[in-house]
């Protein structure tokens, strides 16, 4: 008997061991999409957006800054969201730290303009400064190819358009809150309103919640924990019934 008490026993402190390890398991999947703006002086190679145009160069001033979120993404929350709600926000959600306002970099800011996909080697952040330098944080992404999915010359009676699409991945985050290595896009936005006139454009940089895959030392625990049911079970099985 004692042999099946000792059997229960370590089954038990296997699977609490085992939702202690998932209970505090960091980082945590990241889940949102967010917009902001491209404002000053951008540019293409051909002055006006046209069939010909290979290069488009982003102005660095003034600051790139969140305008707005998706809130949910793909049916969960966005838990970049972590300002009080604004901006398509519906709350905060842990452990977002990124609000309107927040401010993006990008780099390079000269971009191909190619139908076909191109290598690039980019990276954008989103950071929010709470007032001190022990106090902002960032996440972080790389960018790996771009691709022009539009492009309409402006011309005379009609405004132009150029879109770009990215793939990369979020690489890292303030106190690696996001689990890192997730699929990201992004996409710039821009228009022309008629020859000569301003490119004004606008970026958008999504992240899908991605399902947890069981760390292999939590797999050898959930595995010893069900081996030990299974001992406890074909022992109190085996066991003779006591005689009346």
């Amino acid at each position: 008997m004692w042999k099946s008490r000792f059997a229960l026993v370590v089954a038990a402190s296997l699977m609490v061991a085992l939702v202690s390890t998932s209970t505090n398991a960091a980082p945590v999947p990241a889940n949102g999409s967010f917009t902001y703006s491209i404002p000053g002086l951008n540019t293409v190679d051909t002055g006006n957006i046209t069939s010909n145009t290979t290069t488009l160069t982003l102005a660095l001033f003034p600051e790139m800054l969140v305008t707005s979120f998706v809130d949910p993404y793909l049916g969960n929350p966005n838990n970049f969201c972590g300002i009080a709600a604004n901006g398509g926000c519906t709350s905060q959600h842990d452990p977002g730290f990124l609000g309107v306002g927040s401010l993006v970099g990008l780099s390079p800011l000269t971009l191909p303009v190619s139908s076909s996909p191109t290598t690039i080697a980019g990276q954008v952040s989103a950071s929010t400064d709470f007032g001190a330098p022990s106090e902002t944080f960032a996440v972080f992404f790389d960018l790996t190819t771009v691709r022009t999915s539009e492009l309409i010359p402006t011309t005379a009676n009609s405004a132009g358009s150029l879109v770009l699409d990215f793939l990369g991945t979020l690489t890292s985050s303030t106190n690696d809150v996001y689990t890192v290595g997730q699929a990201t896009s992004m996409t710039i936005d821009c228009t022309q309103s008629g020859l000569e006139e301003a490119i004004t454009c606008t970026g958008t940089i999504a992240t899908p919640l991605q399902v947890a895959v069981p760390e292999p030392a939590s797999l050898v625990l959930l595995g010893s924990a069900l081996f030990g049911f299974g001992v406890l079970r074909r022992r109190i099985l085996s066991t003779p019934a006591p005689l009346a």
